[in-house]
């Protein structure tokens, strides 16, 4: 990607929870309104609701999203100066 002229994105190992990263769709809410649609904080700070429509970037295990794909990385897993493993 790097090639192309697209960013890449790096996630701080420590913060993840298992070593592989899942590509799925974002949860969406349910019409009864008991279920949000899912949420995520960006890097730059803001909370997002997502479309079911949207790529995600999840843990290992899926049930938490780390980045929105191809668009931003989320807060949570962002690397800093105590960044050890990326």
């Amino acid at each position: 990607m790097l090639e192309l002229g697209h960013p890449l994105h790096t996630f701080d190992y420590d913060k993840v929870s298992r070593p592989q990263n899942v590509v799925r769709r974002a949860k969406p809410g349910d019409a009864a309104g008991k279920a949000a649609p899912e949420k995520i904080r960006t890097l730059d700070g803001i909370e997002r609701q997502l479309d079911s429509n949207i790529c995600m970037i999840s843990d290992g295990d899926a049930s938490r999203a780390v980045g929105i794909g191809g668009i931003m990385g989320g807060a949570e897993t962002e690397i800093s100066f105590s960044t050890k493993m990326f």
